[in-house]
């Protein structure tokens, strides 16, 4: 499973692993397809009526295979296939794009991290308010069900533009605001002094079951691999240079922020259809695929004879599009102007050594007052301690 997770498109490549990534894609995208654009009776529309046991046989078909491989596979290949797409998006394609940058996606997946854990409430507020409307949606099939869900997604659509929009005018950084003022609290005095994380990630409560030499040689394992971790990834963030990982990061972001447009549009141009047909001239016969058509074109000042908005309200939605589409434009070439500066990426580069160090004294000053003991006399007491500083520096080395 690790390696079908950390498969490296640019090293060798095991060819099982690789077929699956295909086989997987394959299904999902025929998924997609059958389910969502219905491209069976769009490509068997213009068949005789005594071939309509093809339009049954394709769904069907294709049903078998997604099953049978369901049944084939591992249990953890099983998680993978259902959640491909998530897997994609998040792991497999920022992984192998910024392969030469992956600091800064990294950086954006800690700082949006500690940003919904710091504002919790926030965050589990939106939560609820997503799950409960989707779930309305989806069992009660009345108009103001389906304008409330519009609303509700489109507030956090906003959310997202708004957010993409500060994103493209802040100079390129490691994190954002408030990692870096998480990071300054920890190098003031009153609390580099403070040792309450060495305390719960040493002492852990399934330490209690084992004897006295056992429980002190696993918790200074933990000790020496915190320890190792601060000294590398100071090490990495120094060696970091990252103009052009920058602009890789920001395409990859950009390229998300399109594709979520493109699925938010269209998906309010169908639910205003289906709420109302006098909201558009539609001529077609293929609803879902013809309105992902329709919100493309807009997208590029386009335009379908299939389609045309009526009311205000569509075209308040057209306007919207065109409006996306001038922020991608801008952000784009924003992010361009702004990469060649690097200063907040040195200041952050700066910051998060410093915080490294003071966290490598703190581990030193806990191990001389808890254990009587220095790193080196540390780590010649622990057993197989090699072995596992050279595991943790492989998986520190393919996160930078």
């Amino acid at each position: 499973m690790g390696t079908f997770l950390n498969l490296d498109i640019s090293g060798k490549i095991e060819l099982k692993f690789l077929w699956k990534h295909i086989w997987f894609s394959i299904l999902w995208i025929l998924g997609l397809l059958l389910v969502i654009f219905r491209i069976d009776i769009f490509l068997l529309e213009d068949l005789d009526k005594s071939y309509n046991w093809l339009r049954v046989l394709l769904p069907t078909v294709y049903v078998i295979l997604f099953i049978v491989t369901l049944v084939l596979v591992k249990w953890y290949y099983k998680f993978a296939l259902l959640f491909y797409p998530i897997l994609l998006l998040f792991w497999f394609i920022p992984k192998t794009v910024l392969s030469k940058g992956k600091i800064y996606i990294f950086g954006s997946y800690v700082n949006w991290v500690y940003t919904k854990i710091k504002n919790y409430k926030l965050t589990i507020a939106h939560l609820l308010l997503l799950v409960v409307t989707i779930l309305l949606f989806l069992t009660i099939h009345a108009s103001w069900v389906k304008w409330l869900f519009l609303i509700i997604l489109s507030y956090l659509y906003l959310r997202f533009v708004l957010k993409f929009i500060k994103d493209s005018f802040s100079p390129p950084s490691l994190f954002g605001a408030d990692l870096e003022g998480f990071f300054l609290k920890t190098l003031q005095p009153d609390e580099a002094n403070k040792t309450h994380w060495l305390d719960t990630f040493v002492k852990q409560k399934e330490d209690e079951k084992f004897d006295a030499i056992v429980k002190r040689e696993r918790q200074l394992t933990r000790l020496i691999m915190a320890n190792y971790t601060l000294e590398l990834v100071s090490k990495n963030i120094n060696g970091f240079r990252g103009r052009q990982a920058f602009l890789i990061n920001w395409a990859f972001e950009s390229g998300i922020f399109l594709l979520f447009s493109i699925l938010f549009f269209t998906f309010v141009n169908i639910q205003l259809y289906h709420l109302s047909a006098l909201n558009f001239s539609y001529s077609g016969h293929h609803v879902n695929f013809d309105f992902f058509y329709y919100t493309l074109k807009k997208m590029t000042f386009g335009d379908i004879e299939l389609i045309k908005p009526l009311t205000v309200v569509a075209r308040c939605v057209e306007i919207a599009c065109y409006f996306i589409l001038g922020i991608f434009t801008i952000g784009i070439l924003t992010s361009v102007v702004l990469s060649l500066k690097q200063e907040k990426v040195n200041e952050n580069i700066k910051l998060a050594t410093e915080v490294c160090r003071t966290q490598t004294r703190q581990v030193a000053v806990y191990i001389s007052r808890n254990f009587g003991t220095d790193l080196e006399s540390a780590m010649k007491e622990v057993k197989s301690i090699d072995e596992a500083l050279k595991n943790l520096r492989k998986i520190i080395d393919k996160i930078f």
